[in-house]
């Protein structure tokens, strides 16, 4: 992963948590240097402490389980 040389610290649309601009995606990055964070994301789902994402991830260990259980 490349990051980028110098650091800024930006903000999760979801879940409010301070993240550096490289572990967000979304982020509109301006031509004035001025990074717009009003639609960024956390990149990994697992560090996002939002409600959509706790409801992302039980939706995939359910989906995961159901899988297991047809399997058996």
């Amino acid at each position: 992963m490349i990051k980028p040389s110098m650091s800024k610290t930006l903000t999760c649309s979801r879940c409010g948590c301070k993240r550096e601009a490289y572990e967000l995606n979304g982020v509109n990055l301006t031509s004035t240097g001025w990074d717009d964070d009003s639609r960024a994301i956390c990149k990994r789902l697992v560090d996002c402490h939002s409600a959509e994402a706790d409801e992302a991830i039980n939706w995939l260990l359910d989906a995961l389980d159901d899988d297991n259980e047809d399997a058996a």
